[in-house]
Formats: C-alpha cells, sequence, structure tokens
C-alpha cells in the first residue's frame, strides 16, 4: 500500500537471550538493550505504531510500545483487544483484527 515500516525487530531472527521464564539470561543483556535501544528509535521515526494485542504478550514489550508511543504523541492503532486502561485512551484507534487494519489503511475508518 505505499507504506514504510519503521520496525526493525520483524527482520531479526537473532533471539534476544531468554531464559526458560521469559527473563533475560545474563549473556543476552547486551543483546536486549540493543534491541531495546532499536525498537525506541523505530518508534520514534515512525508516524504510527501498530500494536498487535490478538496473541498475549509473553514479554511484556507491547504494553511499554504503547507508552512510549503515547508519550511521543504517535497516531497508534491497536489491533485486537484492548489489554489494559490506556488502551482506552481516545487517540488510541482499534481494528478487531489485521483485515480490519488493513481496511483502515485504505479507508482510514476503524472501531473506537
Amino acid at each position: 500500500m505505499g507504506h514504510v515500516v519503521t520496525s526493525q525487530w520483524i527482520f531479526q531472527s537473532e533471539p534476544v537471550g531468554m531464559g526458560p521464564d521469559q527473563m533475560i539470561t545474563r549473556a543476552g543483556i547486551e543483546k536486549a538493550t540493543r534491541h531495546a535501544l532499536m525498537d525506541l528509535e523505530d518508534i520514534s521515526m515512525s508516524q504510527m505504531v501498530a500494536i498487535c494485542t490478538e496473541v498475549p504478550s509473553t514479554t511484556g514489550g507491547y504494553h511499554v510500545e504503547l507508552g512510549y508511543a503515547l508519550a511521543k504523541d504517535k497516531l497508534i492503532m491497536v489491533i485486537g483487544p484492548r489489554m489494559n486502561v490506556f488502551f482506552a485512551i481516545p487517540r488510541v484507534g482499534r481494528c478487531l483484527d489485521w483485515e480490519h487494519f488493513t481496511d483502515y489503511l485504505r479507508t482510514g475508518r476503524y472501531e473506537r
């Protein structure tokens, strides 16, 4: 559709270094730091942040991304259910699923 995706993490195949209990291992801390800073930079460069909540977060990452995007005054679109009170802020748009999100990209219409 002509949009540029700034999220570099979607092209990363290298795992961050998580242990079996979903905690960052000592060996993975440098890699995790690089990934986190890259993610924040990607959000800063974006015009819109799309957050998919269709699958529950195992790391809490998208909750941090939502907060950062709110602080950076980005356009935010949630794809899936609202997960906490911050997802209900009026300037956070919502699409029920990816089909509705692609319709939004074409038409600009979404659920409030």
